[in-house]
């Protein structure tokens, strides 16, 4: 049964040399083999989504000179949030709200119900309104 493991590996250029087998082990083709049908050929496609392609390094950012291309102006730097989810005890035992905060806040999510609060970086007032 072992080399029957070992034989439906589908190899995996991301994981060589990490794991023994170099590759996932395909447990429906381990029996395939095991009732004595021929291993089914795997798909010459690279089923790796990990193993990105070695010419572009980082296929999310389309243009690498442009860091930020949402912010065109890189001078005039975007405001900084703290963001923090929790409940609303867990706002008011963090010290993010007062007991009427905590009231309200409460009464409006629950008192058992994560919501996230925000704050300006430098701030000590905490809110619930989403920045823009």
């Amino acid at each position: 049964m072992k080399d029957n493991i070992l034989d439906s590996v589908t190899p995996l250029s991301s994981l060589q040399n990490k794991t023994i087998t170099g590759g996932l082990i395909n447990a429906a083709e381990a029996l395939n083999i095991g009732m004595g049908n021929a291993p089914v050929d795997p798909d010459p496609v690279d089923p790796d989504p990990v193993d990105p392609d070695p010419v572009d390094p980082d296929p999310v950012d389309p243009d690498p000179v442009d860091p930020d291309p949402i912010d065109p102006d890189p001078e005039d730097p975007d405001p900084v949030y703290e963001v923090v989810n929790g409940t609303a005890t867990e706002h008011y035992v963090a010290g993010r709200l007062d007991y009427n905060g905590y009231l309200q806040m409460g009464a409006k999510y629950g008192y058992i119900a994560s919501f996230n609060l925000y704050r300006l970086e430098g701030s000590d007032t905490w809110t619930d309104i989403a920045p823009e």
